[in-house]
């Protein structure tokens, strides 16, 4: 692996610095790949920004599907390109999904050092910036107030507990012992 870079903004304007720095060569940018229209905009505007900063071979973008467990290409053929035969309660869905598609296996962890992070004085200019290596922001950070931080989304069905050791929880409780 590597490390993490952090940054707050736009991307078009914030992953820019990557690509612009003259230590850094040849770039592959890995992003989710979206499905709504805001984050699809998003994704054209940085492309938009990749071209722009380097007309002559601009960086690949490769779009990594990870909104589900199941393949988009599965469940559409699964449920038809738009979606139109998707059941409208749980219960039918998860048993056409459990009787008809199977969780692809995980891609292997990548080893140690075969994700090379940037040189060191371009490592050090990114983080100079709104980007860094060091620390995660805090939620307030990213604009929540204390309030909202503390208090459960008034939409939930429930109020959910956050971490790994919770959701292995929820899960057990909601298959085997509901």
């Amino acid at each position: 692996g590597s490390d993490l870079l952090v940054g707050i903004g736009k991307p078009e304007e914030l992953l820019l610095t990557l690509v612009q720095s003259p230590d850094i060569g040849p770039t592959t940018f890995l992003c989710q790949e979206q499905t709504t229209a805001e984050e699809l905009a998003v994704d054209r505007a940085f492309v938009r920004a990749l071209k722009r900063a380097c007309p002559v071979q601009p960086p690949a973008l490769r779009k990594i599907w990870s909104g589900t467990l199941f393949d988009d290409a599965q469940a559409k053929k699964l449920f038809g390109a738009d979606y139109s035969s998707l059941p409208d309660v749980f219960t039918p869905f998860r048993n056409k999904v459990e009787s008809k598609l199977e969780v692809d296996a995980p891609l292997a962890v990548p080893k140690p050092g075969s994700l090379p992070l940037p040189p060191a004085d371009a490592k050090a200019a990114l983080s100079s910036g709104s980007m860094s290596f060091e620390s995660m922001p805090s939620l307030t950070e990213l604009g929540f107030s204390n309030e909202e931080v503390a208090l459960a989304d008034p939409r939930g069905v429930m109020p959910f507990v956050g971490g790994e050791r919770a959701a292995l929880a929820r899960v057990k409780h909601y298959l085997w012992d509901a």
